[in-house]
């Protein structure tokens, strides 16, 4: 196994797009884009081909592997072995484990009780406001503009048929209130946002005294991102998205078992939306005080099958105990970097060097495999720069994707002065998700290198976590005298930002030297947007499972389910068996990590094989050809 040390010396300069001219969102006329990312960047096509990023090819299906974010190296010393991850969506099962401990499970999937006070209700929304007003009222509730508004003509309405319309808001677009005025001549009900004054003051009419204000509730769900299970429920129950909060963000390849809040939302209401949906389950409904907020848990318990596994025993055995006694390099995963060939690090970096045409031209680059729509979208921006016209080509694009969303920033906001607020048409969690991914990007490279060059054992000048329990978040230096009271799980490196701590030794000038490669000034990482302005944290370096267990199945089906859901177990299903004349092999492992730890880097360490998602269906390919 071939491994590199990432020092950042190396400088790579993305081709330009075709030459053309064509007007820029800020209104300058010019003849071409030029892209000059500093950060090493993953291998697109050859010179002279396409401007589509083509994430097809044999060999980088999916785009990025683990050496281009920074992964590159191992602390175990057995040789690993060969099998698929991630066959099938429910051979990767997460449950949290919240703040006390607890692991989260579906237990209870009964209707809740209602706390509601009766009240009238008016029917179906459909009876007094139009589809085409209903969407215009959606998209009001998930924009991020606080001064946007709705105007629906009632000119021709009597005052029953308008106080309809104006209950219809009420019931079913709660975070929006109405009024009728006369505009431009005409009689309309224009329709705001809800300010905080107005809001709480309904919100204090509707909900019962004595019940706290947070419905909380177990969120299961099967192949979909947390986010746009989020903007679902939303959606269905016509309220903001904002509205929810949940802990941190979960797998989307996966079955994933999670504690979500809502805010003033009945159980009974979400409880309904059951009916509605597919792969999603919501379940163990009750109240809280408190809203969850993000990393208000105390880690995830994973389930996990590898198939298709080559090796044997007595190797896997020695994998698995070198996991739980040793641990694995605590490399942020491939999650965090996206699959495609345009890293989200670039996007970040280039945010954080306030390059905001760069960001957005990242964002909306052609690249293949996606849907028609998109990929007819992404192509005439490239060459017309109308975000206009290149919306009314998504038509059948999610509202809630990143693309429509900026496409719609730029639409409404695409001049110079207005750029960095058409960049913000995008949602500030995605905003610093790219920025996040470019902080990992760095932190990955920096222990590749320390991993490297220094090996399992602290060096004067690392950084440590305190171990006094009332200093815990508390980072000191290794010294002469402190040295012999630490070991490397107590190391930490540091994300970049303006608090951030660096090493006293040669790490410390590793850092420097890769951020100004980049543009970006070590000691001075404040920026002029304060969402992008990051105070950084700190990360240990390496770390060991809890509660680590693993079986061996032979099987026959490719399909055989291995390990048993949440909603499995509340059906009675049987457990796997493995067969004595089984001709395929699995391996079941389960453990549980600390919060913002990757499972797939677990994994890594146990198999020595690349987890992106390019390498696994190249397996899955050569394993589909194999069978055939």
């Amino acid at each position: 196994m071939e491994k590199r040390s990432l020092a950042s010396d190396g400088q790579v300069t993305e081709r330009s797009p075709k030459k053309l001219k064509r007007d820029t969102e800020d209104g300058h006329e010019i003849d071409e884009i030029v892209v000059l990312p500093s950060t090493p960047l993953p291998q697109e096509e050859d010179e002279g081909t396409s401007d589509v990023v083509d994430d097809t090819s044999d060999d980088r299906t999916y785009g990025l592997k683990e050496t281009d974010a920074g992964i590159t190296e191992y602390i175990s010393t057995h040789s690993g072995f060969k099998g698929i991850l991630k066959k099938r969506y429910s051979d990767f099962m997460v449950n949290e484990r919240s703040k006390d401990g607890i692991i989260v499970r579906v237990t209870d999937v009964k209707e809740p009780k209602n706390i509601m006070q009766t009240e009238s209700e008016i029917g179906d929304v459909d009876e007094f406001i139009s589809e085409e007003d209903q969407n215009k009222l959606q998209e009001l509730l998930e924009d991020e503009d606080k001064d946007g508004s709705v105007s629906i003509i009632v000119e021709d309405l009597d005052k029953d048929a308008r106080t309809k319309i104006h209950q219809s808001v009420r019931q079913f677009f709660q975070g929006l209130e109405s009024q009728t005025v006369e505009k431009n001549g005409q009689k309309v009900i224009e329709v705001v946002k809800a300010t905080n004054k107005g809001r709480n003051r309904k919100d204090r009419s509707r909900w019962p005294k004595n019940c706290p204000n947070h419905c909380c509730f177990v969120l299961y769900k099967e192949n979909i991102e947390t986010m746009n299970a989020i903007n679902l429920l939303a959606r269905l129950l016509r309220i903001p998205h904002h509205v929810f909060s949940f802990a941190g963000t979960k797998d989307k390849r996966g079955i994933t078992v999670q504690e979500v809040t809502a805010y003033r939302v009945p159980a009974t209401k979400l409880y309904g939306l059951n009916k509605k949906l597919k792969n999603i389950k919501l379940s163990n409904f009750r109240y809280v005080k408190d809203a969850l907020r993000l990393g208000d848990l105390s880690g995830n318990h994973f389930t996990i099958v590898i198939r298709n596994v080559e090796g044997n025993d007595s190797d896997i055995e020695s994998a698995m105990t070198s996991l739980q006694n040793t641990g694995f390099i605590n490399y942020y995963g491939m999650q965090r970097f996206g699959t495609t060939a345009i890293a989200n690090f670039r996007i970040g970096r280039a945010i954080l060097c306030s390059e905001w045409q760069e960001a957005i031209d990242l964002i909306l680059k052609p690249r293949k495999g996606e849907s028609e729509d998109m990929l007819a979208a992404r192509e005439h921006w490239w060459q017309t720069r109308d975000p206009k016209t290149s919306l009314d080509l998504m038509k059948n694009a999610k509202a809630y994707s990143i693309e429509y969303m900026l496409l719609k920033g730029l639409n409404k906001n695409g001049n110079e002065d207005n750029i960095v607020k058409a960049l913000s048409g995008i949602p500030k969690q995605t905003r610093l998700m790219y920025v996040h991914s470019y902080q990992s990007y760095i932190w990955n490279c920096m222990t590749s290198r320390r991993i490297t060059e220094f090996g399992l054992k602290p060096v004067i000048g690392d950084l440590m976590q305190c171990k006094d329990a009332n200093k815990k978040d508390d980072i000191i230096e290794v010294t002469e005298e402190n040295i012999n009271k630490c070991s490397i799980y107590d190391i930490v490196l540091p994300m970049p930002g303006f608090a951030s701590i660096y090493p006293k030794n040669k790490v410390g000038e590793w850092y420097a030297e890769m951020l100004s490669k980049d543009g970006l000034d070590i000691n001075n990482m404040s920026h002029s947007v304060k969402d992008y302005s990051l105070s950084g944290s700190y990360r240990k370096i390496v770390v060991q499972p809890e509660e680590c267990t693993w079986n061996m199945y032979l099987y026959d089906e490719e399909t055989v389910p291995l390990t048993l859901s949440d909603l499995d177990l509340l059906e009675g299903k049987s457990p796997a068996v493995s067969l004595p004349d089984g001709k395929l092999k699995a391996l079941k492992v389960a453990f549980t990590l600390p919060t913002s730890c990757y499972a797939t880097m677990a994994i890594r360490e146990i198999m020595k094989q690349d987890t992106s998602k390019s390498h696994q269906c190249s397996l899955m390919k050569k394993n589909h050809q194999t069978e055939m």
